[in-house]
């Protein structure tokens, strides 16, 4: 199988891209990712490495991935060695810049993780990148679900915010701003982490399968910004997703899900913390 179609692209109005995505054929096998940072939080940049921190974090790991895959290593230990090789940087730059930044504003992100090869694929994952077979004409999915209700920025949060704030985006961020910091630090006190964030002392859970792809087709792999198209704006179920996205190339449906949100720049049909978000799909096929 071979990477056929890949597209990531800045959320409306969004200064970076904090999503990426990245991929790297060697002689074990093809190793493809998509990484989506997670959005800031903190009061301020503090890197210096002229972007947002998150979308330098993002980026560092996607060619750390890249740099490491010649080794051959499953998919969680070649996540924990890309981040080994990216934490001494992150500290370093820091140390240049005299910061020290609350614990929030490290920047993580979520991460897919698959290696193919002999038709069997490895999958690893942390957070809500979402990886999908499709074989026969039936969609499965391959990643575990992530999303949870009680979540800061779930549509119940939101809506409750909606009736007390209005529908100003920016009335609706400045009001979970102070909940959101709190999860984060949260997030990154665990003993055992769930995302990805460059520091050389954490041990990372996550979620790991062998699957045996007899029969598949394609695989897709996207950021949470790109499920939206199904998750949150009801515009197709997972299935129609999945097909359409073989069919007629990621493009298409990303131009229709931004078609969507610009014509709901208040998140009133579809209650959300970002009227837009980052989006990435990368699509493996036979």
């Amino acid at each position: 199988m071979r990477v056929t179609a890949v597209v990531s692209q800045a959320g409306l109005g969004a200064a970076d891209n904090d999503d990426c995505a990245g991929f790297a054929l060697t002689a074990a096998g093809l190793y493809a990712w998509v990484i989506d940072g997670a959005t800031s939080v903190a009061e301020r940049d503090w890197l210096g490495a002229g972007r947002g921190d998150v979308a330098w974090y993002s980026n560092a790991l996607s060619e750390a991935l890249r740099a490491a895959a010649a080794d051959g290593l499953a998919p969680r230990a070649l996540h924990a060695a890309a981040v080994r090789a990216l934490a001494s940087d992150y500290r370093g730059r820091l140390e240049a810049a005299r910061a020290t930044p609350p614990l929030h504003a490290r920047p993580m992100a979520a991460l897919t993780l698959l290696r193919v090869a002999e038709g069997r694929a490895e999958l690893f994952h942390l957070g809500d990148c979402a990886a999908f077979a499709l074989a026969g004409g039936g969609v499965r999915r391959l990643s575990a679900a992530e999303k949870r209700d009680t979540a800061v920025e779930s549509r119940g949060r939101i809506e409750a915010v909606q009736r007390t704030v209005g529908f100003a985006p920016k009335a609706i961020w400045e009001d979970r701003l102070p909940a959101l910091r709190r999860e984060r630090d949260a997030q990154l006190s665990q003993p055992v982490l769930n995302v990805s964030t460059p520091d050389v002392t954490a041990s990372f859970g996550g979620h790991e399968a062998s699957l045996d792809l007899a029969g598949a087709t394609a695989l897709v792999l996207m950021s949470d910004g790109y499920e939206r198209f199904a998750e949150t704006y009801d515009l197709g179920d997972a299935a129609t997703m999945i097909r359409r996205t073989v069919a007629e190339g990621p493009e298409r449906l990303l131009a229709e899900l931004r078609g969507f949100e610009a014509a709901d720049a208040d998140c009133r049909r579809a209650p959300r913390l970002k009227p837009s978000d980052d989006a990435t799909c990368l699509v493996i096929g036979g």
